[in-house]
């Protein structure tokens, strides 16, 4: 085994790193050492820890553990050495940006009340770019959009509000979602109930700002008579309204199954275990609601989302659609995007669980089964060597 020297100072220039002109990264760097008749060769890895620090005259010092090979030898010798490398940071600016200026003396600190305002505006941002695909496609007489393009734009109003707000609150944007959340306990009832306000009040906005887009198309459509039923109707571009051929049971069944999906979505892509990255889980789970748009849209608009059809209804009702956007089919749809998802949010959330999240091993595991199987296998082995077969 060798005796380690000390770290060779790591020079900006093309010599020594890797033969490439290159600065300290935070991937392990390997190191030429020059090599002469009383210096054997010598290969040197350094990989950082964890620890990293930027000083006052901007040069970087961070903690490597520094690995070393000698040829014809067996093993490798670690020396933790502190390596200080002159990097090109540029100083900090004289003068902050406007919003660094913004972050520091009005930054909400309290956690309730920043998550309360990420719901309202990430749902806000979802309900205005869904209902505006919508309004687009109905006002525009299926000549700008289809119903696929629907799907799409719902889908990617809902990525965008996802990314916006999972750092914050964890971009909810659904009472149904923040509903199975606290039934699994991760997050009180009255934080459930101040979520569930400001997404519909939320939603209740977004219409509102599609309403006010496209306020002149609409009442060309219309002609000025905001109607729910009938060839010129739409409301059905804020919430939704269900086929005529669908029943109470129906409309419940398609609100149970399509949140449900949804919600099985989001335990895949968010269970720990899973390891899927936190930066592309918001795509993947918008894709998740494409598809549901696609396969199960027909009977009634795939609300599958109570904050969605609610508050967009509400504004309905005050932009001069009248109570029938309560009353419509003799008050046997209003209620049914409401109860349903609710019912479906907390069945598909579990029953992913259940099925699949508890079974799913994670690293600890594993290294605990690899011991014990090792342990095994050990006192077998020394039971045979105390107690020998018998000829």
């Amino acid at each position: 085994m060798v005796v380690p020297q000390e770290s060779p100072t790591l020079p900006r220039s093309s010599t020594g790193i890797s033969g490439q002109s290159s600065y300290f990264s935070s991937a392990a760097i390997p190191l030429s050492l020059e090599v002469t008749p009383k210096n054997p060769p010598r290969l040197t890895h350094i990989s950082p820890v964890f620890r990293r620090s930027v000083s006052s005259d901007y040069s970087l010092r961070t903690d490597y553990i520094q690995e070393e090979f000698m040829p014809g030898t067996v093993g490798i010798e670690r020396t933790k050495r502190v390596v200080e490398v002159s990097l090109p940071i540029a100083p900090m600016p004289e003068v902050e940006s406007r919003p660094e200026l913004l972050r520091r003396f009005f930054r909400i600190e309290d956690d309730l009340k920043r998550c309360v305002l990420a719901e309202f505006f990430c749902t806000l941002i979802l309900v205005f770019g869904g209902t505006s695909v919508i309004a687009q496609y109905v006002v525009g007489r299926g000549n700008y959009d289809m119903y696929f393009a629907v799907t799409i734009g719902f889908g990617i109003s809902f990525i965008i509000a996802i990314h916006m707000g999972i750092r914050i609150s964890g971009a909810h944007l659904n009472p149904a979602v923040s509903f199975f959340v606290w039934t699994f306990g991760q997050i009180s009832f009255n934080r459930f109930l101040l979520y569930t306000l400001a997404q519909t009040v939320g939603s209740f906005v977004g219409a509102g700002l599609t309403y006010l887009m496209y306020f002149g198309a609409i009442n060309a459509y219309d002609r000025g008579n905001p109607m729910v039923n009938g060839p010129l109707k739409t409301a059905g571009i804020f919430s939704t309204y269900p086929e005529g051929y669908l029943s109470v049971v129906g409309g419940l069944i398609d609100q149970i199954v399509g949140t449900a999906m949804l919600c099985i979505t989001i335990g895949v892509m968010t269970d720990k275990r899973n390891q899927i990255p936190i930066w592309i889980q918001p795509t993947l789970i918008g894709l998740g609601l494409m598809l549901i748009g696609m396969a199960w849209g027909l009977n009634a608009g795939y609300a599958v989302n109570p904050a969605r059809d609610l508050g967009p209804r509400l504004f309905t009702l005050c932009a001069g659609y009248g109570w029938e956007v309560f009353s419509f089919n003799h008050y046997k749809w209003f209620w049914i995007p409401i109860v349903g998802p609710m019912i479906g949010g907390v069945l598909g959330a579990w029953l992913y669980q259940v099925f699949i999240g508890i079974h799913i091993p994670n690293d600890i595991e594993d290294f605990e089964e690899n011991m014990r199987r090792l342990q095994i296998k050990q006192n077998q082995h020394n039971h045979e060597q105390n107690f020998p077969a018998q000829g």
